[in-house]
């Protein structure tokens, strides 16, 4: 095949890293099997969602979906991945098909974080757009003050922070619409606890990472002390304060 791709996607987990505010960092991790990967894209489209991970080989990703209807059911596909291109705000990397004869003096498939303005907390994820064989054209969602989203096998979740104010909102993969609760507490530390009560005895429990650091989410539904359901993270990313910030 006729290609020089001397980056790896390492390199462009750092170059996307670089996009968002100085003083804050974004973190997305994919879970592969029994083990977490760090992931330069976390996509959450309206029907399906979407991952961009590091395949292990130098300059080749993993591009894992799966169609809210059927999270069970994962497409994986192969990538190279191309240097930057900065372009009107944004920075694209294109994407190469595995087989042979495909042209790489120009590319058709890539994905873009376009730059993002800080909240009045500075807290803040990349906006991300694909266009690959597979998918076509997607854009993903994305919302100001967010702090997490990550994907369940049911539902799509969102933390935003505007202050001391932090919101808890999630969006069924069922169409059954979702939950929205504001008044939220949050604990750092290597592993973060959000905790969220509603008036009728919910609450809503979001663990992301370990205690010594490492990479991990659980959403845990409970009422009156008695939990009602406890879900793993399929993928996420957290926006967290860059080290010796406030």
């Amino acid at each position: 095949m006729a290609r020089n791709l001397a980056l790896t996607l390492g390199l462009a987990l750092s170059a996307l890293a670089a996009a968002a505010p100085q003083h804050f960092t974004q973190s997305t991790f994919v879970l592969d099997g029994q083990g977490w990967q760090p992931a330069a894209v976390l996509c959450d489209a309206p029907d399906r969602v979407i991952t961009l991970s590091n395949s292990g080989a130098a300059s080749i990703a993993v591009y894992r979906r799966f169609f809210k209807a059927n999270p069970a059911r994962v497409t994986r596909t192969m990538y190279s991945v191309g240097a930057p291109d900065g372009a009107a705000g944004s920075i694209y990397r294109p994407l190469y098909p595995l087989r042979d004869g495909v042209d790489t003096s120009k590319y058709t498939y890539f994905f873009r974080t376009s730059d993002v303005q800080g909240t009045a907390s500075g807290e803040t994820m990349d906006r991300v757009s694909l266009n690959t064989p597979l998918d076509g054209r997607v854009t993903c969602r994305w919302a100001s003050g967010v702090v997490f989203l990550g994907v369940t096998g049911r539902r799509t979740v969102i933390v935003r922070a505007h202050g001391d104010r932090v919101t808890y909102t999630s969006r069924d993969f069922g169409g059954q619409g979702g939950v929205t609760v504001t008044g939220g507490q949050h604990t750092p530390g290597g592993q973060e606890e959000y905790a969220w009560t509603t008036p009728d005895g919910y609450t809503y429990g979001l663990e992301v990472g370990s205690p010594s650091g490492g990479p991990g989410a659980t959403l845990t539904v409970s009422r009156n002390g008695q939990t009602l359901r406890r879900e793993g993270f399929l993928a996420y990313s957290v926006s967290r304060p860059a080290r010796g910030q406030p």
